[in-house]
């Protein structure tokens, strides 16, 4: 889609949409832990890390939504300002915590100390049913890879492809 083989989820603001829900719960859950088991605690901060990068992708792509297409420029520098206010925002949240900074840090590195076998089972299907869709993309992403423009010359719906791809 960004013609780039460098470009990785970070660039329209995946990582950090993420990683700033995932601050608000690590602050803020101890809060709530009076209501919520362990276990519970878990899947609330796979659920807001996943629902944080959701909405980033989401926000980036209405602004670099036009009248009749979407303009990858746009969506690349929306990306990198929503990065931007939800790093300041991460700055934020955890200027305002205690302990939970060491929780953050752990987590931000790829933390697998809640990782179970159920848990997996669980993610797999969120993994290996995009990944399946998108390799069923491939001859149009190949062919969006030399250009919007030749790709539509191809029959590709390149609007169309475009919000498949954002949307996997």
């Amino acid at each position: 889609l960004f013609r780039n083989p460098l470009v990785e989820p970070g660039i329209i603001g995946i990582s950090n949409g993420a990683a700033l829900m995932a601050v608000v719960v690590l602050v803020f859950g101890p809060t709530f832990a009076a209501f919520l088991t362990p276990d519970l605690t878990t899947w609330l901060l796979l659920v807001a890390a996943f629902s944080g990068s959701l909405a980033a992708t989401y926000i980036a792509y209405q602004f670099s939504k036009g009248a009749y297409q979407t303009d990858v420029t746009i969506l690349i520098l929306a990306g990198v300002a929503i990065t931007a206010l939800c790093a300041a925002l991460m700055g934020i949240v955890i200027f305002h915590s205690n302990e939970t900074l060491r929780s953050f840090t752990f987590w931000s590195m790829g933390d697998l100390s809640g990782a179970s076998w159920d848990k997996i089972g669980f993610a797999i299907w969120l993994i290996v049913l995009p990944a399946v869709a998108l390799i069923g993309q491939s001859q149009a992403l190949n062919a969006m890879a030399l250009g919007e423009s030749e790709a539509r010359h191809l029959g590709v719906e390149v609007e169309k492809i475009k919000h498949r791809i954002i949307l996997l």
